[in-house]
């Protein structure tokens, strides 16, 4: 089953992210994954429904690291994302 990001929330417990599913009842339970803290503010953003570029302007300006580095390490995180059968809006401005 292919769930949507927006069906997530984030949640810190013990000093530990997570990206827990409160989408619709499903017959399995869906086990939280674990994110770290940049991860954290990466799905925050994606949930909200903002761009990728967007997302890589405010870390640029929180973090002061180059934009192509950090559009590269989104596109692998959003990856990820989709490896756990969680969908990502790519938006309009997404490469």
């Amino acid at each position: 089953m292919d769930m949507k990001i927006s069906d997530y929330i984030v949640r810190s417990v013990a000093g530990k992210n997570y990206l827990v599913y409160t989408g619709p009842c499903l017959e399995r339970y869906i086990k939280p994954v674990v994110i770290s803290d940049v991860g954290a503010m990466i799905c925050e953003r994606l949930i909200r429904g903002m761009g990728i570029n967007r997302i890589v302007d405010e870390l640029h300006n929180y973090y002061a690291v180059d934009r192509e580095v950090l559009l590269n390490d989104i596109k692998d995180f959003t990856d990820q994302l989709i490896g756990f059968d969680i969908s990502v809006s790519k938006g309009a401005d997404f490469i």
